[in-house]
């Protein structure tokens, strides 16, 4: 069985409070052991069931080809259909995953806001920098 994270009050406090900043930072590279917050948002975001969440939302934006209110446009959409069901099916996998992937996948996932750096129109980029990330440094 898995060790829960005890942690102290006001850090899972914050993460969930903060978890769209804490989410953010995570995918821009934050290191999960910086501050109690980002531990708690990294493990909880590593959950199968989170992951699972995730993997569920990529696929519908490829079923739909676009998502009402996102920033990601639907030829990019249409043309990162196989890279975006690769990345949900990864996250579906049982082994181990990284937190800065799995945020960068719920970023994708959510339509935006995009970690710093990235613009609209690097769907490309940015599934396969998730995808990537996933795994870990080699």
């Amino acid at each position: 069985m898995a060790q829960r994270l005890r942690a102290p009050l006001a850090a899972r406090f914050s993460s969930v409070v903060l978890r769209s900043a804490l989410v953010l930072e995570l995918a821009a590279g934050a290191d999960p052991c910086a501050r109690a917050a980002l531990e708690l948002r990294a493990a909880r975001l590593c959950r199968a069931r989170s992951r699972r969440a995730i993997a569920r939302r990529l696929r519908r934006i490829v079923v739909s080809g676009y998502d009402a209110g996102s920033p990601l446009a639907r030829s990019e959409i249409l043309e990162e259909s196989n890279a975006l069901i690769d990345l949900a099916l990864r996250l579906e996998a049982p082994e181990p995953v990284e937190p800065m992937g799995v945020a960068l996948a719920k970023v994708v996932a959510a339509g935006g806001p995009l970690p710093l750096g990235v613009t609209p129109g690097t769907l490309h980029t940015l599934v396969g920098l998730a995808r990537a990330s996933l795994e870990g440094p080699r």
